[in-house]
């Protein structure tokens, strides 16, 4: 009696989910669901198997490609130091209070792409510190382990899939050998210098670029957010950030990102890690003026950040 019961009440519990638009053809549901923000997929998820279903298929994803229905998508690589170095991949999400929060990634990450195999690198025990992708092809700068700290270029032939060698000059060869990070703007590789990198790299102090300038979060002496445009070839500090730069003076670190056109801002404080969504704008004279769009507690816990990536999807 108490088996037929439970049964009973588990078929109840179906029913209504079974039943969900069920006078739409599929192909119809599957056009609903694509024009629905990606950040409601895991509530909509629990609506049914069937939903469920629907939406883990690349039929889904190959239909919000079909409607342009893409958006800005800010993933962040996160440890726990009070438990393990093994980081996880989360996601940036708004509630449906408005608010935004980091929600674990789980396969997500991965899901509706593909992984194509390449040929290995042709420099033994090679070490990558910078790669980026110009015209179709992949940059790689690095060095091997029996020639440290000589570094090389290498570069990827996505049509042809092959690698060559960067025929570089002496000057290029110091520039690299010398150099401790490298940024891409304008389609151009930039290598960072000793003591501008000091101050990037040993101080966990992230950069990105947005609308081809280049910005750092320079914590640790003045607290601000500086901007190298490659044109003017001069450092600025961007203005309007007074308030916001404040909150972060007493974080062991923060870092950028750019999201969308805007820069996205992560930084710990006590209790857990907040971010804070900056747009930006050039004035008179060229001076930058950032604006904070929303800053907010997104994560609980003692966590640091591996890396920080904003895609469209």
């Amino acid at each position: 009696m108490v088996s037929n019961t439970k049964a009973d009440d588990e078929k109840s519990s179906e029913a209504p989910s079974s039943l969900v638009l069920p006078s739409l053809p599929e192909d119809v549901i599957i056009d609903i669901l694509a024009r629905s923000s990606r950040c409601d997929h895991p509530t909509l998820s629990l609506v049914s198997k069937h939903f469920r279903s629907l939406i883990a298929s690349p039929d889904l994803q190959a239909r919000r490609s079909l409607l342009a229905c893409t958006e800005h998508r800010l993933y962040v690589a996160l440890y726990d130091i009070n438990i393990s170095y093994l980081y996880h991949w989360y996601i940036l999400c708004r509630k449906a209070n408005g608010l935004h929060c980091l929600v674990r990634a789980l396969y997500d990450v991965y899901r509706s792409h593909t992984v194509e195999p390449i040929p290995s690198i042709p420099v033994p025990n090679f070490v990558c510190t910078f790669a980026d992708f110009i015209d179709g092809k992949i940059y790689v700068i690095g060095c091997g382990a029996d020639h440290y700290p000589v570094k090389a270029m290498l570069v990827f032939d996505t049509e042809t899939q092959k690698w060559e060698h960067v025929m570089t000059t002496p000057e290029m060869n110091k520039a690299l050998t010398r150099s401790y990070a490298y940024v891409m703007m304008a389609d151009k590789i930039y290598a960072v210098g000793y003591l501008e990198a000091m101050s990037m790299t040993q101080r966990k102090v992230n950069t990105c670029v947005v609308d081809d300038v280049l910005y750092y979060h320079e914590r640790v002496t003045t607290n601000t957010l500086r901007a190298y445009d490659p044109i003017q070839k001069s450092w600025g500090v961007v203005e309007g950030l007074k308030k916001l730069l404040a909150e972060t003076s007493d974080s062991q670190w923060s870092g950028i990102v750019n999201y969308g056109g805007n820069l996205a801002l992560l930084f710990r404080r006590a209790g857990g890690i907040w971010c804070a969504e900056i747009s930006l704008e050039r004035r008179q004279r060229g001076q930058i003026w950032g604006k904070v769009e929303w800053c907010e507690h997104v994560l609980t816990g003692n966590f640091e950040v591996k890396r920080s990536l904003a895609v469209v999807v």
